[in-house]
């Protein structure tokens, strides 16, 4: 464990809405001590701040900065200096360790058109008129997507390319917001995945499932303005989602 001591004047903490809580450290080490001590409290997700633990609060970003006088650097390709000030940014709203993986959990508002089936109404006008089906009648169902993304992955899934358009075939527990969802209201279109960098670690991926909700299911369909299952297969297939985990 490389040795570091904190500044004067710090730690710096802040408290917002919803009992959030963000906090500033500045660190000073040896320079040649800068990256061991930048992976100690900011790599692999980031270490639990120190003095208010309860509040899970975890580093979520770092840097560094040279402190002192420049020393001879000839045999090093960049500047070498006699310590490192790190600074270490923490925040209740980073992701929570739920085995290897770092995950968050999200509802976002979503919503789609639908078409309404009207046969056997008139329009309501001068005079009275049938509504036909080319007369194209629909209406705005709000809905919510369920967003998981995990994060410092050093691989992805295969489930997550192999099963794109297919629903849940089982309940589907949420870990953070204490939902369950049945059978075939979560639709998975495709994988968002981003590659990232992690102190220690060549590189990462950040990985976002952003599942739609439909109470309904996904394989009924409105019909007079109630949901029914058709005679069809499926349009939708289903699978065990817990092959999405990484």
């Amino acid at each position: 464990m490389a040795h570091y001591s904190e500044m004067d004047g710090y730690p710096q903490e802040q408290f917002g809405e919803n009992s959030q809580m963000y906090c500033e450290r500045k660190l000073k080490c040896a320079w040649a001590d800068r990256y061991a001590v930048l992976m100690e409290v900011a790599g692999n997700g980031g270490q639990n701040y120190p003095y208010k633990t309860d509040m899970l609060a975890r580093a979520n970003g770092a840097g560094i900065m040279p402190f002192g006088k420049q020393s001879d650097s000839s045999s090093s390709p960049i500047a070498v200096y006699d310590y490192a000030i790190i600074t270490v940014k923490y925040s209740t709203t980073t992701a929570v360790k739920l085995g290897s993986a770092w995950v968050t959990e999200e509802l976002q508002p979503t919503s789609r058109l639908i078409n309404v089936n009207m046969a056997g109404h008139n329009w309501i006008a001068p005079g009275s008129y049938p509504v036909v089906p080319a007369d194209n009648i629909v209406k705005l169902e709000t809905a919510f997507d369920y967003v998981v993304t995990y994060y410092h992955l050093t691989g992805i899934p295969a489930a997550a390319y192999a099963n794109c358009n297919k629903v849940n075939s089982g309940s589907v527990a949420s870990w953070l917001l204490g939902l369950s969802f049945d059978p075939e209201t979560l639709l998975y279109p495709r994988p968002i995945v981003i590659r990232t960098f992690d102190p220690g670690i060549l590189s990462t991926f950040r990985l976002t499932y952003r599942f739609g909700f439909r109470p309904a299911t996904w394989n009924k369909h409105l019909h007079t303005n109630e949901y029914y299952a058709t005679t069809a297969d499926p349009i939708y297939k289903s699978f065990n989602f817990a092959s999405l985990m990484p």
